[in-house]
């Protein structure tokens, strides 16, 4: 989902060592007297407020790792008062500042674009009668939430790079998303079997989740939902349809096939065989070690959403309608996660640019945070009332706290995603960390001590997992927010 929304990966403008270069000299105390070349360094110049400069600080990619890191400030907003302090002012005509839109209709409707896949996945396995392994849909969430990061993450540390350089490097994206996952497969297979069909299929999945995430990162929304559609139109056909036919094979073939195929070919036009060595968008050590940071994040994401959504379904195997059900509340929040995200966003750019000190920021900025983070949580506890009635009238039982915990898991990724956003990684992976350490002792403990088996000791440990998760990153999240003045 954050494949849609940039976050600050590197510092990111075009003249980084310049900028670096004249923020080195203002704090040892150089002669400040010639203003730099950078638009960092005009605008603090031109500053009226230690907030302007804080928030220009930001825009650089001067974020708090780089202030504690590199400037051994506590904070962004101590590296702006140092600048303010020693800066003569030089007034300069003010520019109207361009703010980030806020959520939208399309942002609601960019939900689908994550919900289609799984219908045509559903098409396609009624078409061909396939029964797919159990560990298929776990493992190419969770392996391909995190290739998808890295997707977004290179996408996003490409910009300013030639268009056919950028391709060339998410080929390679690509193609390692497809040969890692093929291997991952086949070791999987030879302890827990599957065959071929789950080879493929996992294989397919992950390499679409990667290829949509490029197209996400270079806001071709319409495009992908164009090429989406010949096979969402051909999954109605073929779910209505009669299942196994020749006609819904064929189908299923044609347009499914081609939808796929349409979404690789348009990520990755303009490929070439290898990348100038004086191109801009070559990576350094770095970059691959935030790269494997985005990678071990998606990784686990996938992993909690795969141990709720679909693990949890399996406590319902005798009621069919409400197993099929149970995804409903967490593919219907999708949209609405994309709209308060943008939001979030929004509010906290016009906060910014409204208030008169830094000191009137934090308390706002939280009351806007947990704002959308309870939009979030009502998207996805209204739909899933409306599960648990369905079930109901149509007479079967349904796991209540299954759907609780989906709701209670909503609230972790947003929240997740929000300091993701204000580049704060380190501390969700920890959140993350804890909470899988947590949720590990107490499963063994749990088949230790009890006559459970290991599916009835997943739920209580899935509860635990979130729980955790969401009590840490909520406990971070206030000062994060409070921090935060423009991503």
């Amino acid at each position: 989902m954050s494949a849609r929304m940039p976050v600050n990966v590197m510092e990111s403008e075009l003249d980084a060592a310049d900028v670096h270069g004249w923020l080195e000299r203002v704090i040892d105390g150089d002669d400040v007297s010639l203003i730099g070349s950078s638009t960092l360094a005009r605008v603090c110049s031109s500053a009226v407020d230690p907030l302007e400069i804080a928030v220009a600080l930001e825009v650089a990619g001067i974020s708090h790792a780089v202030a504690t890191d590199r400037y051994n400030r506590a904070d962004v907003f101590a590296l702006a008062r140092t600048l303010w302090s020693r800066l003569p002012l030089r007034p300069a005509l003010a520019q109207p500042a361009t703010l980030p839109r806020p959520g939208d209709r399309h942002d609601l409707a960019r939900g689908l674009l994550y919900v289609l896949p799984a219908l045509m996945l559903l098409a396609v396995t009624n078409a061909f009668d396939l029964q797919l392994a159990r560990w298929v849909l776990p493992l190419a969430i969770s392996w391909g939430w995190g290739l998808g990061q890295v997707a977004a993450f290179t996408g996003y540390r490409m910009q300013g790079a030639e268009l056919s350089d950028q391709a060339t490097i998410m080929v390679r994206v690509v193609a390692g998303a497809a040969v890692s996952t093929l291997l991952i497969s086949i070791v999987t297979t030879s302890f827990a079997g599957g065959g071929a069909t789950a080879l493929v299929a996992t294989t397919l999945l992950v390499t679409y989740m990667a290829t949509s995430a490029i197209l996400l990162v270079r806001a071709e929304e319409r495009w992908l939902a164009l090429l989406l559609l010949p096979g969402a139109l051909a999954s109605a056909f073929v779910l209505v349809g009669a299942n196994g036919s020749m006609v819904s094979r064929t189908v299923a073939i044609v347009f499914i096939g081609g939808s796929f195929l349409g979404v690789v070919c348009r990520a990755l036009r303009r490929a070439k065989l290898h990348v100038d060595k004086t191109s801009r968008g070559r990576f350094g050590s770095r970059d691959v070690l935030s790269g494997s940071g985005h990678l071990l994040h998606g990784v686990i994401c996938g992993l909690a959403v795969s141990l709720v959504v679909i693990r949890t379904g399996h406590a319902s195997a005798e009621n069919n309608f409400g197993r099929v059900l149970l995804t409903v509340p967490l593919l219907a929040a999708l949209g609405v996660m994309e709209w308060q995200l943008h939001s979030f966003r929004s509010r906290i750019a016009h906060l910014t640019h409204s208030l008169e000190s830094i000191e009137d920021f934090p308390r706002p900025a939280r009351r806007v945070f947990f704002r959308s983070l309870a939009i979030c949580v009502a998207a996805m506890a209204i739909p899933a009332g409306g599960v648990m009635i369905a079930v109901r009238i149509h007479g079967g039982d349904i796991v209540v706290g299954a759907l609780i915990l989906q709701c209670v898991l909503g609230a972790v990724l947003f929240t997740d995603l929000i300091m993701v956003l204000l580049d704060r990684l380190e501390i969700v992976l920890r959140s993350w960390l804890i909470g899988i350490a947590a949720a590990g002792v107490s499963l063994l403990a749990t088949l230790a001590l009890t006559n459970r088996d290991l599916g009835e000791s997943v739920f209580p440990s899935a509860c635990l997992l979130v729980a955790v998760v969401l009590v840490l990153l909520l406990f971070e999240a206030r000062e994060v927010v409070s921090a935060a003045m423009n991503h």
